[in-house]
């Protein structure tokens, strides 16, 4: 499977071989955003691309962390900012398409 990521600093190719594609697939369907670990490749024809080891919902670890947080501090989860949800929720845009 051949994926193609967006950032701030442009696109790149990521690589997710047949071994790795009943983790990734599921992940790659249902997620908006996606934290994905692997090796950087740098081929001479094609430029650079990452071959990943793992794609993780990066909503999901996102929420994971901040659960861990509030729980070492003694305190409930949820949201830490006194901002207004929709500010929020502006800080990751929506998937267009």
């Amino acid at each position: 499977m051949f994926l193609t990521l967006e950032d701030a600093y442009g696109l790149f190719e990521c690589v997710c071989f047949e071994s790795k594609l009943p983790q990734i697939a599921p992940v790659v369907a249902r997620a908006s955003y996606f934290l994905v670990r692997g090796r950087l490749q740098n081929n001479h024809k094609r430029g650079l691309a990452i071959v990943a080891e793992e794609v993780l919902d990066l909503e999901e670890v996102l929420a994971r962390e901040r659960t861990k947080k509030h729980q070492s501090a003694g305190k409930p989860p949820g949201r830490t900012s006194k901002r207004p949800l929709s500010t929020e929720a502006a800080a990751i845009p929506k998937r267009v398409g």
